[in-house]
């Protein structure tokens, strides 16, 4: 009986290559030398994503939209939803993007597999400049309350020399993207929102069984009801939340602590510095170590921060570059951007048919979930197919038709 050993490496590279990360990390763990090396070297670009992904997901567990396709069935589920776009394309606009038109229909998956085709290394090539038409509309939301800009140099520079402080590891790409006004104006915006530092500040014990991560604001609802928030680990690990809680307030947190980086706090921090030099001794060590535990701000206590529920956070991005693009090329969508090479990768690798799941139905609750929830298979599934009316779309992507049949297509 043949034996895997028999089977030429050449041969197993290629199979391998058809798996997923996670499947690949499976066959890895397997520690069968013959497929080991092989199975290590092709998820060497992807292993740490893979455990960044397995690691928040375990922390902060999904209970995302059932009519999401799930991306990577069985290993990660579907994420939370932040209110971007709808879940399908529309039948009109296959061919804009390149779709099959009897492929169909094609629905958003959940977490977006971006790093098949995308390279998030923190360039930033792939966000691109707007059109004029979205750069202005864009811009007119920025402009109201008051024309949020983005954070100047001193508040990168102090937030990043806190992460360091703290051992904490800030995602590939953020510095490069807060301290560029030029990629700042690239994320366009349909539903008025802006970037907005805030203060990075221990994460409450209830929300992360007591971890010990971080938490930071940086991007917000113009109106002020919904946010983003980046988690760090001191592990090394991060993701996104989405939330229609300012946590800050709930933690009596204020908002001009968090903007107060003037030349006084520099200069106090400076003072410090100074007294700390002059304390130490001449062997080096710190002649005030008794002090050194009252450096920690108040909030780090985890005793003396609220409790808030993790019911009130929702995981939408396993890390910090794919939420900027899942935001960007979604945004686009909905501002019915012209199609372009991008534009259309994303779409012809985020929004897949169920054909390509349905196998899995009776092996993968999560699979099964989301083919209820769209009811495929069923009559009214096979006649919204067949008849365009039901669309609640129309060419430019935009909302039409009566409220009922839009209600009757959530529904189903």
């Amino acid at each position: 009986m043949a034996s895997i050993l028999s089977v030429p490496p050449e041969v197993i590279i290629n199979i391998l290559k058809l798996l997923n990360p996670f499947e690949i990390d499976a066959v890895a763990r397997t520690l069968n030398s013959h497929l080991y090396h092989p199975a290590m070297h092709l998820n060497a670009s992807c292993h740490g994503w893979v455990q960044n992904a397995r690691a928040m997901c375990k922390l902060f567990p999904p209970s995302g939209y059932r009519r999401l396709l799930p991306s990577w069935p069985g290993h990660i589920p579907v994420l939370g939803e932040c209110e971007l776009g709808s879940d399908q394309i529309p039948a009109s606009q296959y061919e804009d993007y390149g779709l099959d038109p009897s492929g169909g229909p094609f629905f958003r998956s959940s977490p977006p597999n971006l790093r098949s085709w995308m390279k998030l290394d923190g360039s930033f090539d792939w966000l691109e400049p707007l059109d004029g038409k979205i750069s202005d509309e864009s811009a007119r939301h920025r402009e109201t309350e008051g024309g949020h800009q983005p954070a100047p140099k001193s508040q990168v520079d102090k937030l990043i020399a806190k992460a360091t402080k703290l051992g904490l590891t800030l995602p590939v790409g953020f510095e490069t993207f807060f301290s560029s006004d030029r990629l700042h104006y690239r994320i366009p915006s349909t539903r008025a929102w802006y970037f907005f530092l805030g203060k990075l500040v221990k994460c409450p014990w209830s929300m992360d069984n007591g971890a010990g991560g971080y938490i930071l604001r940086f991007y917000c609802d113009q109106q002020w009801c919904a946010f983003a928030y980046l988690y760090l680990s001191p592990s090394g690990y991060h993701c996104v939340w989405y939330s229609a809680l300012d946590l800050y307030a709930e933690m009596g947190i204020e908002e001009e602590e968090m903007e107060d980086y003037d030349e006084d706090e520099q200069n106090h921090d400076d003072d410090e510095l100074e007294e700390e030099e002059e304390g130490q001794g001449e062997d080096g060590g710190n002649d005030n170590e008794e002090d050194d535990d009252d450096d920690d701000d108040d909030d780090d206590d985890h005793e003396t921060l609220p409790q808030i529920s993790k019911k009130k956070i929702a995981l939408v991005a396993l890390t910090f570059e794919e939420y900027l693009a899942m935001v960007y090329f979604e945004e686009l969508l909905q501002f019915g951007s012209t199609a372009f090479e991008g534009l259309c990768d994303y779409v012809q690798h985020t929004y897949l048919s169920p054909v390509k799941i349905q196998h899995m139905r009776e092996s993968c609750p999560a699979v099964n979930s989301f083919l209820r929830a769209i009811r495929w298979g069923s009559k009214a599934r096979r006649q919204r197919l067949t008849s365009p009316d039901l669309w609640p779309y129309n060419k430019t992507g935009s909302l039409e038709g009566s409220s009922a049949n839009f209600e009757r297509m959530v529904k189903a």
